[in-house]
């Protein structure tokens, strides 16, 4: 996906999961899944359903300043895949 779209998405990010429920998730906990979700796809190229497979306990919030191309980010999530 090009930058520039990325870069408009990422503009209304914190709209992700407004309006949304799931489960017996409150509203903020939905955002933020909604926004760990979009993370994922958005910087780890993988598909959508290996993003729903992923474990929870297999996700690592970690602190960056750099993503590819040189774009500047305040957090991003890595992911490792268990077999």
């Amino acid at each position: 996906m090009p930058e520039s779209v990325i870069g408009q998405l990422d503009d209304y990010v914190d709209l992700l999961g407004q309006g949304a429920t799931h489960g017996k998730l409150t509203p903020e906990q939905v955002r933020a899944m909604a926004r760990a979700v979009y993370e994922l796809l958005r910087d780890t190229g993988r598909r959508p359903y290996e993003i729903a497979e992923l474990r929870t306990d297999c996700l690592e919030r970690t602190k960056c300043t750099t993503r590819r191309a040189g774009s500047i980010r305040g957090a991003l999530f890595t992911a490792t895949v268990f077999g």
